[in-house]
C-alpha cells in the first residue's frame, strides 16, 4: 500500500530570530527546504502502530520506523525523499531494522545493503552491519532535488519485514526536521511571533484564538528534586489569569530560537531553558504548552 506524501522541512541551524521591527511579525524563519517523503510500500497500520515513511526521516525516537509493506523480504521497495529546492547534502546517516530493542532488531529481517540513488544518477552502494550500528553515507557533489534509499539485501528475520529507523541528511550548516505543509510553514513565524505578543501582553482577546485548549504548562517546581510540575489550564480565563499573575513572565526574554518537531503538525521552539510548543488547529498554528526549564 503506497501511503500519501508527508510534507517535512528542513530548517538550518537557529532557525527563528527577532528583528528590529516593533510589529508583530517581527520574527522570521530562516530559508525553509521543503520536502516529500514517499514509499515504494508501506506495512499497514496496527491498532497501535504505524510505519509511515515520514517516520524514520523525522527523527523523533527509536519508537518510530517504516517497514515496507510486501508480503516478501521487500528487496527493491524504497524510502523516497523529494526536496522542492535542489540543495546539497554532504552525507546522510542510516539505521537500519528495527532499532525500538534488540528484540525486535533481530525478529525483524536485518537490513544489510541498501543503494542510496540521487536524481542526478549517482548510486551508493552501501553496506549495512548486522547489528544496531549507524551508517554515514557521504554524497557531496552536486545539489539534490531527490534521494532513495533501495533495500538490496537482507538477512531474514522470523517476521519478514525490513525496516529503517532512522534516515538523518546533514548539510551545512546542519538541518533539522519540522512537519507540516507548505502554506503552513509559511505561517509558522508570523503566528510564532504573535503568540509570543499575546503572552507578553496577557492580551485575553489574542489568547483566546492563539491557545489551544487545554494548554499545559511546566517549570521545575516539582513535589520533588528533579521533577517538573505540570499544570493544566482548560479555557483561555485560567491562562489570561496565570499570566496577569505573572506565571509565563519568562517567556517574553528570549532573542533566538530553535525549531524541531514532536510529530506531524505539532513543533517546538527551543531556546536555552524555555519551550514553546504549538500545533495546527483547523490549519492555524496554536499554543499547547510552554515549559520553563530554568533550574
Amino acid at each position: 500500500m503506497i501511503k500519501k506524501p508527508y510534507v517535512l522541512a528542513l530548517v538550518a541551524g537557529v532557525a527563528v530570530t527577532r528583528s528590529a521591527a516593533a510589529d508583530q511579525d517581527r520574527l522570521t524563519l530562516q530559508p525553509i527546504l521543503v520536502m516529500t517523503v514517499t514509499a515504494t510500500s508501506t506495512l499497514a497500520a496496527t491498532k497501535n502502530r504505524s510505519y509511515d515513511p515520514w517516520r524514520p526521516v523525522a527523527g523523533r525516537s527509536r519508537n518510530d520506523f517504516w517497514c515496507e509493506g510486501k508480503r516478501d523480504a521487500g528487496i527493491g521497495e524504497a524510502l523516497v525523499m523529494t526536496l522542492a529546492v535542489p540543495t546539497t547534502i554532504d552525507s546522510l546517516s542510516l539505521e537500519a531494522g528495527v532499532w525500538k530493542s534488540d528484540e525486535l532488531f533481530h525478529a525483524n529481517n536485518i537490513v544489510t545493503g541498501v543503494d542510496v540513488v540521487t536524481d542526478d544518477g549517482r548510486v551508493v552502494n552501501v553496506v549495512l552491519p548486522e547489528e544496531q550500528k549507524d551508517v554515514e553515507v557521504p554524497l557531496g557533489g552536486a545539489p539534490v532535488k531527490q534521494l532513495t534509499i533501495k533495500l538490496t539485501k537482507v538477512k531474514p528475520g522470523p517476521m519478514n519485514d525490513s525496516c529503517i529507523s532512522g534516515v538523518q541528511l546533514h548539510a551545512n550548516p546542519e538541518p533539522t526536521v519540522v512537519m507540516a505543509d507548505a502554506a503552513s510553514l509559511v505561517a509558522l513565524g508570523p503566528s510564532f511571533a504573535k503568540i509570543q505578543q499575546a503572552i507578553a501582553d496577557c492580551d485575553a482577546a489574542a489568547l483566546r484564538t492563539r491557545v489551544k485548549l487545554p494548554m499545559s504548562y511546566s517549570d521545575t517546581a516539582g513535589p520533588k528534586e528533579d521533577t517538573m510540575r505540570v499544570i493544566k489550564y482548560k479555557d483561555a480565563a485560567a491562562v489570561t489569569k496565570a499570566c496577569k499573575a505573572g506565571r509565563f513572565s519568562t517567556f517574553g526574554n528570549s532573542t533566538q530560537f530553535k525549531v524541531k518537531s514532536g510529530s506531524p503538525t505539532r513543533v517546538m521552539f527551543e531556546d536555552e531553558t524555555l519551550e514553546w510548543w504549538l500545533a495546527l488547529d483547523a490549519g492555524q498554528w496554536k499554543l499547547t504548552g510552554l515549559v520553563d526549564g530554568t533550574p
